[in-house]
């Protein structure tokens, strides 16, 4: 569709253009569809709106892990920060219930726990985010997107060698990564 196809492109005024046609017209969007429109409004500013749709989409589908954290980051957007967080909080206590032994539900958790420490960078609270993800690389240490996420927050602290040491981590594993 259209709307996907601009997204790609990064045409994010033509999608939601095409988006807000197809609302207009009555037809049935699909949620693929209408996340990819939640992204492009979020690119060009449109927080309200973003978060709205993906609010939407979240209720519909509460254990979509891309789509919370979207919301989640929409929250953040529009500095609902302590929304954000009790949500962020909800999403990694659903997921720390379920069998972590499984890879793709270790992966959904991965991703809700480092999501809930960068809410917290973007908050400028440095050392929760940093206690965080700590936590995190000690609960699995082999994770790369943690690895990466601690050389995210260090280069944001201006610990330039430290962010260095980890992305060469990284890329030690995955050369193509970043």
């Amino acid at each position: 569709n259209l709307v996907m196809a601009y997204h790609v492109r990064q045409s994010w005024t033509e999608a939601i253009s095409e988006y807000e046609l197809l609302v207009a017209e009555g037809r049935n969007v699909p949620g693929e569809t209408r996340l990819a429109a939640a992204s492009c409004y979020a690119s060009v500013a449109r927080y309200d709106e973003a978060e709205a749709l993906l609010r939407k989409l979240v209720e519909e589908t509460p254990t979509s892990i891309e789509r919370n954290i979207a919301w989640l980051y929409a929250l953040s957007d529009l500095e609902r920060f302590d929304e954000s967080e009790k949500a962020s909080r909800d999403l990694v206590a659903m997921l720390s219930k379920g069998d972590l032994q499984n890879q793709s539900r270790a992966a959904d958790y991965t991703s809700a726990r480092l999501t809930q420490a960068m809410l917290s960078a973007y908050r400028n609270h440095y050392n929760e985010a940093e206690e965080g993800l700590n936590a995190l690389r000690a609960e699995a240490p082999g994770s790369l997107d943690a690895i990466e996420a601690v050389g995210i927050l260090a280069a944001w602290r201006g610990q330039a060698r430290h962010a260095e040491e980890q992305f060469l981590d990284v890329l030690g594993e995955q050369p193509d990564r970043l």
